[in-house]
């Protein structure tokens, strides 16, 4: 069983009757996974909260303390832009604190006793999966040509993100005093294509990533390579579907990081349908980020 429920002007009759569903609810990924909710959850990355996500992390007689898929956090505007410098294209991130972005929760533990840690395991942190409504910036997945043919990890949005986003949510975590960090997690990545399609991949950090086909749509394309072990769908995004377009300006559409064809990745087009765009063309960038409790593996 699953439910959905909006905690927004207009809330249901059932939400309206239990209103919180937080008490009786299992203590688990699965059962907090099945729960759309809609909730702004911000005040448990505040330093000063008396119920911190840290705890709800950590801690296994509580775990996922008022956290379901479908809430989200309020997090400042991260930009990332590129320009030449040199004859080379340089990226970075700037941060709007004055502008606030939905970072929705779209699953729990999504990658628990799965894919590997830093030190080749597998995870066994807690983990909490997010996506900002709206993107972080209008950018070609490669600056120059138009080709697929070192996969995701060869494309230079692949190492925009870890680089410049990466440090700038960092010291954002950092500065909160929440006790959170990204997760530092590898996903098993695509690495060369030949004839359209992935042809190998290999485990690199995924922790912050252009989302596949599967992850939001629940759509199998391509060889196994492109499902790596990101097998399934957001659970958000199976609740509700606006996900897609949930901000005016989410209409540009996003990246996937599915291959397409030896010059095309897919993406979500501005009336959200899967399509497909040139690699050296531009289009929204809405990162999956990963983030679970700062411990040292």
């Amino acid at each position: 069983m699953s439910l959905r429920f909006l905690d927004e002007p207009g809330l249901n009759k059932v939400w309206n009757a239990i209103k919180d569903i937080n008490p009786w609810m299992p203590k688990t990924a699965a059962a907090h996974n099945s729960i759309y909710r809609r909730k702004d959850v911000s005040y448990l990355i505040s330093s000063d909260s008396t119920v911190r996500l840290y705890d709800s992390l950590t801690d296994a007689s509580n775990l996922f303390n008022d956290v379901f898929v479908g809430d989200y956090f309020r997090f400042p505007k991260f930009q990332l832009t590129s320009e030449v410098i040199d004859q080379t294209i340089v990226y970075s991130c700037t941060v709007d604190s004055r502008t606030e972005v939905k970072y929705t929760i779209v699953g729990l533990d999504l990658e628990f006793n799965r894919g590997q840690s830093q030190i080749s395991s597998p995870i066994t942190r807690h983990t909490i999966t997010l996506m900002p409504d709206a993107p972080i910036g209008t950018l070609p997945m490669n600056d120059v040509f138009s080709t697929t043919t070192s996969g995701y990890v060869g494309t230079t949005i692949y190492s925009a993100l870890l680089d410049s986003y990466s440090s700038a949510i960092s010291s954002y975590l950092l500065n909160l005093n929440c006790g959170m960090s990204l997760s530092s997690s590898k996903h098993y990545l695509t690495s060369a294509s030949s004839g359209g399609e992935a042809t190998a991949g290999d485990w690199y950090r995924g922790d912050i990533r252009i989302p596949s086909v599967i992850e939001i749509l629940g759509v199998h394309l391509g060889p196994h390579f492109e499902v790596g072990s990101d097998s399934t769908q957001f659970p958000a995004f199976a609740f509700d579907p606006q996900l897609l377009m949930p901000e005016a300006e989410s209409r540009t559409g996003f990246w996937l990081r599915t291959i397409r064809s030896d010059t095309q990745f897919y993406r979500i087009n501005e009336y959200g349908q899967l399509g497909s765009r040139s690699a050296n063309e531009s289009n929204g960038v809405r990162p999956v980020i990963t983030i679970g409790p700062a411990v040292t593996e």
